[in-house]
């Protein structure tokens, strides 16, 4: 199995280099810094890079890392993200994809003329967004398949006709002919009472819905800046009790959200539009999971469509 590995060190990449070891020299070749130049925060200085290895050298690695250097472990954090092939396909039906470590979500540049975004609740900022019109996106045209923050899937004209011989349909995009925008049903229902999923604060009092927040935890205190030793994460595989397959279908809003403000009394209208510049502050784009049907990875695969990443999910009986 390889493992994509994300690393992020004490320090910037001039206090690394002299000790890395000769068998990870290689990890300095593409080193971001991340300069604090607040002098009372300095210590949170870091740098970052990301690498594809063999799990078992993933490990030897994060190993290296967390000898301590000036009292703490050389390492801050590491994400450790398994990397899949085609033949992981065998006996999944449905996987998650998703924009691979590094790809940034594309911009919905009209949000304002093509979603209809109402609130949900009038003690708390959920809110639900309509499609109306055709999305204006900033696409990426080096990438066949891309996300927005909102999981419009966005897929060029050389793998779409491969999409629509599966039974994917397509609706245009307002600003290129390019690309066009994946329908997606909302079919999948993704079970959050197990992990990676986990209750984030109480229950609004309005519509009684909790916040959920996806972890990948596995050791360490990632919020604490003083913590001295490593913080690890890794991919978890949600989990699902329905789903079509060969489609591609998505969940999210009511089974899987971002924390969410909430309020002792209501100060929002049940169907009211929200005005634009409160977009922000309104979680109907948070944390949704796409789901689609091995064959359409497959096919994706076969044709070298770049610009994704997928994974398996865990299945309970119906």
């Amino acid at each position: 199995m390889k493992i994509h590995l994300v690393l992020l060190f004490r320090g910037l990449a001039r206090d690394l280099l002299p000790l890395l070891p000769p068998e990870f020299m290689f990890l300095g070749n593409d080193l971001k810094d991340y300069e604090v130049f607040n002098e009372t925060y300095r210590s949170s200085n870091s740098t970052s890079t990301a690498v594809v290895v063999d799990a078992a050298f993933a490990d030897e690695i994060i190993a290296w890392g967390r000898q301590k250097h000036k009292g703490r472990s050389l390492l801050k954090g590491a994400r450790l993200n398994e990397v899949y092939e085609a033949f992981d396909l065998e006996g999944q039906e449905v996987v998650e994809v998703f924009a691979p470590y590094g790809q940034d979500n594309r911009d919905i540049r009209d949000a304002r003329e093509a979603l209809d975004i109402t609130w949900t609740c009038r003690y708390c900022n959920r809110a639900a967004a309509t499609q109306i019109a055709d999305l204006s996106v900033a696409v990426n045209k080096k990438l066949d398949l891309q996300l927005t923050a909102n999981s419009e899937w966005i897929i060029s004209n050389r793998v779409q006709q491969v999409m629509r011989n599966l039974g994917v349909s397509f609706r245009p995009l307002k600003n290129t002919q390019a690309f066009a925008q994946a329908l997606v049903s909302e079919t999948c229902f993704l079970r959050t009472e197990v992990p990676p999923f986990q209750v984030l604060d109480d229950a609004c009092p309005g519509c009684g819905h909790r916040s959920l927040g996806r972890s990948d935890w596995v050791e360490g205190e990632q919020a604490n800046s003083d913590y001295p030793d490593i913080y690890i994460s890794k991919d978890t595989p949600v989990t699902i009790s329905h789903c079509e397959p060969g489609r591609i279908t998505l969940a999210r809003s009511d089974q899987c959200t971002h924390r969410a403000m909430f309020y002792s009394h209501p100060i929002h209208d049940v169907g009211g539009k929200i005005d634009y510049r409160q977009i922000a502050s309104a979680y109907y784009f948070a944390y949704p999971v796409l789901f689609a049907g091995a064959e359409v990875v497959h096919r994706l695969l076969d044709i070298g469509a770049t610009g994704f990443r997928f994974r398996p999910v865990r299945r309970l009986p119906e």
